[in-house]
């Protein structure tokens, strides 16, 4: 895979989280990428020393992620894929072992797309554990009517 990949990611007032999730990405991936990290307005602590796109009042996630694609587009840069990433993602906890610090995340999900062209969008899960609060989202409550889940902070 020869094209970057634009690793977005949306910060709002996580810029200690928002830094250590940045290291991460710079130690773990090794495709090529091109790092966007956007300050949804955060108005409690200071930015990211990483953040490279800065909103002047909280959005919310979906639309500060948006502004965050079309930042990227504006790069005048050909991408791949588009990796969103909420700041709040522990991969660590994902793998529960030092395997984390060796495992590249994004070539995993760039995989997926290159395997199969029809493939247009792939969502990591934030957990293996079956008994996480996880499976709670989807399992059905009052009225048997599944929970409606746009996204999942830890």
């Amino acid at each position: 895979m020869n094209k970057k990949t634009a690793i977005i990611i949306n910060s709002y007032n996580m810029s200690e989280w928002t830094d250590n999730l940045v290291e991460h990405i710079h130690h773990t991936v090794k495709v090529p990428y091109e790092l966007i990290v956007v300050d949804n307005g955060s108005d409690i602590v200071e930015p990211s020393r990483y953040t490279n796109y800065w909103i002047p009042e909280n959005v919310q996630m979906t639309k500060g992620f948006m502004q965050g694609v079309r930042f990227a587009d504006s790069m005048d840069e050909d991408f791949f894929a588009y990796w969103l990433i909420i700041t709040s993602v522990n991969f660590y906890d994902m793998y529960k072992n030092e395997d984390y610090l060796k495992i590249d995340p994004l070539e995993l999900l760039l995989k997926v797309l290159v395997d199969d062209p029809k493939t247009y969008a792939v969502q990591p899960a934030f957990t293996f554990n079956e008994g996480s609060a996880w499976k709670a989202h989807h399992e059905p409550r009052g009225g048997r009517k599944p929970r409606r889940l746009w996204a999942l902070e830890p």
